[in-house]
């Protein structure tokens, strides 16, 4: 196996696996979840940040799935189309870098909703959650853009191998 080769397996199976562990995680969330609206009043903000934690859970999981599967197909399209894994990398980058818009975001907003207090009492238990929030989530846009980062190194390498005079 060639340098272009190794790059182009590595790429996959990084990408594979961390597809898997995501819509792992996806599955159990929607599955806690969907069992706590039956448990809430109807109507407030817990009870629509559950259904908008669903909804965009399931919204990730199918992302994440369908991202899994493309890169499993791909793995078996030849090495020497420069162009074509040069675009694969590229959306690689592309879709680690947009984690905040359609991964953290619906999140982040139906943990939010549900974590709202009702009256005035839970103000510092809000205020303690919502910053426990801000940094999971600050370090889960650090993992993404320093994943995204490694990508596009890798990117970098293998246009440079790819070519005649690299």
């Amino acid at each position: 196996m060639n340098a272009r080769e190794r790059a182009i397996h590595e790429m996959a199976r990084t990408s594979r696996n961390r597809a898997v562990r995501e819509s792992l995680v996806g599955v159990v969330l929607v599955f806690v979840c969907a069992s706590e609206p039956r448990s809430i009043d109807p109507g407030g903000a817990a009870y629509w940040g559950t259904i908008f934690l669903i909804a965009a859970m399931g919204f990730i999981a199918g992302v994440v799935s369908c991202f899994a599967w493309t890169t499993e197909m791909i793995t078996h399209y030849p090495s020497s189309e420069n162009r074509f894994w040069e675009a694969a990398f590229e959306k690689q980058v592309s879709l680690l870098r947009t984690v905040p818009l359609w991964y953290i975001a619906p999140v982040f907003m139906g943990l939010t909703l549900r974590a709202l207090p009702d009256g005035g009492s839970g103000f510092v238990w809000f205020s303690q959650f919502m910053v426990g929030l801000i940094a999971i989530y600050g370090f889960l846009i650090w993992l993404n853009l320093r994943a995204a980062a490694s990508v596009e190194k890798d990117a970098v390498l293998y246009s440079t191998r790819s070519r005649p005079d690299g």
